[in-house]
């Protein structure tokens, strides 16, 4: 699966990085069976205790009580079949078979742990919940994006989840967002058109998963089409651009965009940072709540990213320094030559969604200018010292970036995405100049 989608990044350790053991670099399955003794045997020899006593172990310590009763559950459903209760083996003998198996279990789980320690000792668990036992867990994404494990009956029961797939296989973690594609039936259906989307189900989905992606339907890239179904999903938001913002690297012509329309990398922001005429008209609406977006071209694979941000998943990985509290009390400035010369002070750091009520970042990344061939862009928090300010934007800005928070997504042609924009953040990667990249927007409130 890693090869298939091409990330490149992921190396995976193998047997013989955890313990000296001389194994095939590539194996098969038969081939890794073979070898599972060996290993085993390897890794108590060298990380196994000797002094090491299971029952002790459970008498004394909690977590590893626990983990022995859930080691004992588990292996009563595990054996039932292999050694069956009858006239050979009573009850009793069964349960205290399973409960030497399950020591045994014990003190290989401390020698792995152990090895993994030596060996990885950094190995962040970006989840909600503890994780159980890996060959009995499953993992899944709530609508917020957060990710809970637990056991696969738990979530089976639970309404609320359903087992994804996607070609055959369980579909892969991103940090945030929704993808939703039309069923086609194997007697070859065709797609559904980019109508038959039902608009304000997906904008309601879209603030609590912060980006809704849709992928498979057809008419997606017909501007009139295109142009008729934003306006479903709120009033269209006209800018000095048009109604459709046509984004495309346009080389130097940047009609003062500040290279929105080059192949640069851009800072996470949010769309409406600079503007600066707003006529209030009492019903809460000119507020740029939603980007529609529509790929009219194919997009290279590996480049041209367009990354999302969501709030929710920042908040729970601050580190120490200022809570989200205080952050909900600080105000910053921007300021660059670009965008008629924007200077904009006062704005608000947090803000709750207008809908839903949640803590929002408003925020614009710094962009100094040995970061790009245009104008740079100034931003400073208020009210405390430069430096106190500088750090909390280098913390916003790691997080922004963090794999656990940051969605990158690879644009196909015909893909219509609907993005919140108050619940989350937004940038793109760069790509080759000229390269056949072609987004169209449309701004909502």
């Amino acid at each position: 699966m890693s090869k298939a989608k091409k990330f490149d990044q992921i190396e995976f350790s193998r047997l013989g990085d955890l313990v000296p053991i001389d194994v095939p670099g590539d194996m098969d399955e038969m081939t890794y069976v073979a070898n599972a003794s060996n290993f085993r045997r390897a890794l108590l020899n060298t990380f196994g205790r000797p002094d090491w006593n299971a029952s002790e172990m459970i008498a004394a310590k909690e977590d590893t009580c626990l983990t022995y009763r859930g080691y004992v559950q588990f292996l009563q459903t595990d054996l039932m079949n292999v050694y069956p209760v009858g006239d050979k083996r009573s009850k009793t003998k069964f349960r205290n078979g399973v409960g030497t198996i399950a020591k045994q279990m014990l003190g290989g789980g401390d020698a792995f742990s152990r090895a993994v320690n030596e060996r990885f000792g950094d190995h962040p668990l970006p989840t909600e919940s503890r994780f159980k036992t890996p060959w009995h867990c499953a993992v899944a994404f709530c609508m917020d994006g957060t990710l809970l494990s637990g056991h696969r009956s738990e979530f089976d029961s639970n309404p609320n989840f359903e087992l994804v797939y996607e070609h055959g296989h369980r579909r892969t973690h991103v940090p945030c967002g929704l993808m939703i594609r039309p069923v086609l039936s194997a007697t070859g259906s065709k797609r559904p058109s980019i109508e038959t989307i039902d608009a304000q189900k997906v904008r309601t989905l879209s603030e609590h998963n912060s980006l809704v992606m849709l992928r498979g339907f057809y008419g997606t890239t017909d501007r009139d089409r295109f142009v008729s179904k934003a306006t479903e999903f709120g009033t269209p938001l006209p800018r000095k651009f048009g109604l459709v913002l046509e984004v495309k690297d346009r080389g130097a012509d940047q009609r003062d965009f500040n290279g929105t329309f080059s192949a640069e990398g851009m800072p996470f922001h949010y769309d409406g940072v600079f503007k600066t005429e707003k006529r209030p008209r009492g019903d809460g609406q000119g507020e740029e709540l939603v980007q529609f977006f529509t790929a009219v071209t194919p997009s290279p694979n590996n480049t041209g990213f367009t990354l999302f941000s969501p709030s929710s998943r920042i908040w729970p990985l601050l580190p120490c320094g200022p809570p989200l509290s205080q952050l909900q009390k600080l105000t910053w400035l921007v300021e660059t030559k670009s965008f008629d010369g924007a200077k904009l002070n006062g704005l608000p750091l947090v803000i709750p969604h207008p809908t839903i009520g949640t803590p929002c970042l408003r925020y614009h990344e710094p962009w100094p200018q040995f970061k790009t061939a245009f104008e740079s862009i100034l931003v400073e928090i208020e009210g405390i010292s430069r430096e106190s300010g500088a750090i909390i934007c280098a913390t916003l800005d790691s997080l922004l970036y963090d794999r656990r928070v940051c969605y990158w997504h690879s644009w196909e042609k015909g893909d219509v995405l609907v993005s919140d924009n108050i619940a989350s953040l937004h940038t793109r990667s760069s790509f080759t100049a000229g390269a056949d990249r072609e987004l169209w927007r449309i701004h909502l409130d």
